[in-house]
């Protein structure tokens, strides 16, 4: 019988990816609207992710007064480190890509030059 693996305690408990893109973006143009426009989602829907991320972290992460936001001091902690694991995912993935892209071996159809 195979071994039962505990649940990892540091990925459970981590916020969704989501989440934090929401965040990132309404951070980066503090405005939950123009956050929405850059992710090609609702205001509403980041309403929502940036609502979750912070019952997640049982702390606000901005002030808000009406269309206005601006993070709190928690909010400028989390958003240094989320943009800079943000910024390595994205690297790590266009890396990937390229390699991907130079190993496709080239199709019948493709004239070789």
């Amino acid at each position: 019988m195979a071994k039962q693996i505990e649940p990892d305690l540091t990925l459970t408990t981590l916020p969704s990816l989501r989440a934090i893109r929401a965040f990132v973006a309404a951070a980066k143009y503090q405005s939950f609207t123009r956050a929405a426009e850059s992710l090609g989602v609702s205001q509403a829907a980041i309403s929502r992710q940036i609502k979750e991320l912070e019952t997640n972290l049982n702390t606000d992460l901005f002030t808000r007064a009406g269309r206005s936001v601006a993070l709190t001091s928690a909010g400028k902690l989390f958003f240094q480190t989320a943009e800079q694991s943000l910024c390595s995912i994205s690297q790590a993935t266009e890396k990937i890509r390229s390699i991907q892209k130079l190993r496709r071996p080239l199709s019948p159809a493709t004239p070789q030059t």
